[in-house]
């Protein structure tokens, strides 16, 4: 790729995917500054009824029309398929075979021996364990395939020996997020702290829906508990949700008004910085995903549940009594236990908050995912 006929005349590729979202536009960006490579992207706008928030403003970035059944059970994006056929060197196609358009590209590509990468994981959150087989034996099909993380890349390099596999290690911009922790000082984060009623509280943090599947409550039936060990302890909730209402008639039932804050929707990252600057733990009861890596951003160590096979694939950043703490799935005794037991040793919470900080700063962001897609590039084209 360093290469001076690449120089002269740049690799060219196509990424076929569903949408680009926001906190992927440092990956995207790091692309599309790349001299050696002329990158298109072809998504569509939106996923329906998701809020997902996606990038715009980019003429690298093609979006197209769609069609699908809610809930991602079925789309097809129309997709100019003999442009990219005949234009690119190489292709990126989403690997998830729900994209019945991206289903039949990846495997007219594979069929036609053109150059081809699978962009895909090796377990589905949540998938059911005929649909993953499947999937899977479909993704074995393809001699370059390109998953969330080093961990799937070699629990699929043990099975697929000779297939070219490398892991993207899914991450926050976290050049961006330090830039703008940069910008809260000791006094302006008490004065926000102040402002916010937050002085001399201990804050600990959620960011989610406000959904059943969440199990919000769980926590929330814990914190009574937690207030006779822990008085200053306030848990402050970022998200919205059919489960706000009886989220805040359980505050007022369990007379917790005082050690709870429903906070709403918050997007932008620099209203989200003081919040995060401001909780010594992430506590998320269920399944979680990118929410444990913008934790660890700001140095703010996780406490989830232990059922690895629900969360997303996220989770293998999370290392239990290092960057963060696991409970036993749906124990609300021993989520209250890790709770109190973290906060009883200064040593121990102040060693995970470097450890989470080092996690998102040197294993998994979107420079990282930039080097690891431009490896795939380089060992796809050899």
């Amino acid at each position: 790729m360093g290469k001076m006929s690449r120089e002269q005349h740049p690799l060219k590729i196509a990424i076929v995917t569903n949408v680009v979202p926001k906190y992927r536009e440092g990956f995207y960006k790091r692309l599309f500054n790349e001299k050696n490579l002329k990158i298109d992207v072809y998504c569509q706008s939106e996923i329906p009824r998701t809020g997902l928030r996606t990038i715009k403003g980019y003429e690298q970035i093609k979006t197209v029309s769609f069609w699908g059944i809610s809930k991602e059970v079925f789309v097809w994006q129309f997709l100019p398929f003999l442009k990219i056929f005949k234009k690119y060197d190489l292709v990126f196609v989403d690997g998830n075979p729900r994209y019945a358009s991206h289903f039949i590209l990846a495997t007219l590509l594979r069929l036609l021996n053109k150059k081809v990468v699978l962009w895909t994981m090796a377990h589905s959150f949540n998938a059911k364990p005929l649909f993953e087989k499947i999937r899977l034996a479909w993704t074995r099909c393809f001699n370059n395939v390109f998953v969330y993380n080093d961990f799937e890349a070699r629990v699929l390099k043990k099975q697929w020996p000779k297939h070219n596999i490398i892991g993207m290690n899914n991450g926050l911009d976290q050049e961006e997020i330090d830039s703008i922790i940069s910008r809260w000082n000791k006094g302006k984060l008490s004065y926000w702290q102040i402002k916010n009623g937050l002085e001399a509280k201990l804050v600990v943090l959620s960011c989610a829906r406000l959904t059943k599947k969440n199990q919000l409550d769980l926590f929330l039936n814990s914190l009574p508990d937690i207030v006779t060990q822990i008085p200053s302890i306030i848990w402050c909730i970022i998200g919205s949700g059919e489960e706000h209402q009886h989220l805040e008639n359980m505050v007022k039932t369990l007379g917790m008004n005082n050690h709870v804050r429903l906070i709403g929707d918050l997007y932008d990252e620099q209203a989200l910085a003081p919040w995060f600057l401001s909780s010594r733990l992430m506590i998320h009861p269920a399944s979680i995903g990118l929410s444990l890596l913008h934790a660890f951003a700001y140095g703010v160590p996780v406490l989830t549940n232990d059922d690895f096979k629900r969360h997303g694939p996220e989770i293998v950043a999370l290392e239990d009594g290092k960057n963060g703490l696991l409970f036993r799935e749906g124990d609300a005794t021993h989520l209250k236990e890790k709770v109190v037991s973290f906060f009883s040793n200064e040593s121990v919470e102040a060693n995970m908050r470097l450890a989470a900080k080092f996690s998102a700063q040197h294993k998994f962001n979107t420079g990282i995912m930039a080097d690891n897609f431009l490896r795939m590039v380089t060992i796809t084209m050899q």
